[in-house]
């Protein structure tokens, strides 16, 4: 929590209590000034207490900037790493277990898996969108310039282009994306009666620090933590954690979103927004995405 002084005032300040600290006298009267110095330690009381919190944001008015702050994005490119893990947690009585002989003892799970995705997200509105997705198993690169979209998958070597806009491209899960990077905290500023404010934190992003608001959302069935830069209100670090289950074995899917480079209503290079197909890529009527149905 910061602390600002006019210039002079933390001195003054020191002189009062020192001056008012002690037992004085009156010339010829040797008497204790008791309320000169109460008056004092009042005052000082109430200017450290306008110091230390007049420049603090509350919740609410850190949500509704960020709210604010995406509602208005005219353009914007976000990469950023998604870590998803898996993991069965809880326990169960193993005399419910037909398998398991003996009775009286607990079974718990013993599973964890985690996946790593690294996704480019940008956009000039209207139209222009850059999509790349790579997880190592269903890469996918969409591109549009506002009136041809083109889809690509690497492994394949394949693309498809057509003349229409981005939102009806197969193959990119560019709404899910959307969703995961700006369009949920476009209404943040609703949750603020569930919100809490915890302590500023830093947080690296493309070799930088950023300072952050650090902002706990609670849901019936999870707990969101957003990391929020200070300057530009905009979202670099997410975590999704789901309540835990109280009886019984669940599957706990936690949901962590680091940004690496944000970039916010500036001027995009138009190259991001064009498509040239690669060395001996094909152009196709449609994509079948291994492992995955159309």
């Amino acid at each position: 929590m910061s602390m600002k002084f006019e210039r002079g005032s933390f001195a003054e300040a020191q002189m009062m209590i020192v001056g008012g600290g002690h037992a004085t006298t009156s010339p010829g009267r040797g008497l204790w000034r008791p309320t000169r110095v109460l008056g004092r330690l009042i005052f000082l009381s109430v200017l450290f207490s306008q110091c230390s919190y007049g420049g603090q944001l509350s919740v609410d008015e850190i949500l509704k900037k960020v709210s604010d702050t995406y509602q208005n994005l005219q353009s914007y490119r976000f990469v950023v790493e998604q870590r998803a893990q898996f993991v069965a947690v809880g326990s169960i009585d193993s005399g419910t277990a037909a398998e398991n002989s003996m009775p009286g003892g607990t079974i718990s799970p013993d599973f964890h898996k985690e996946t790593v995705s690294q996704i480019e997200l940008a956009e000039v509105r209207p139209g222009k969108i850059r999509l790349l997705v790579k997880d190592g198993k269903n890469d996918v690169l969409l591109v549009s310039d506002g009136q041809t979209t083109w889809t690509y998958l690497p492994k394949l070597k394949q693309y498809t282009e057509e003349l229409r806009p981005a939102g009806n491209a197969e193959m990119s899960n560019l709404g899910e994306i959307r969703n995961l990077l700006v369009n949920r905290f476009r209404g943040l500023s609703k949750y603020g009666s569930t919100a809490t404010l915890g302590r500023e934190s830093q947080i690296r992003v493309g070799g930088v620090k950023i300072n952050c608001y650090v902002v706990k959302i609670q849901t019936p069935q999870l707990t969101h933590e957003l990391w929020v830069d200070k300057e530009r209100f905009i979202v670099l670090r997410s975590k999704r954690t789901p309540l835990r289950s109280q009886e019984g074995i669940a599957m706990e899917t936690t949901i962590t979103v680091n940004t690496t480079e944000a970039s916010v209503n500036s001027q995009l290079a138009d190259s991001l927004f064009k498509f040239t197909p690669p060395e001996k890529a094909t152009k196709v009527q449609s994509l079948n995405q291994p492992g995955k149905s159309r």
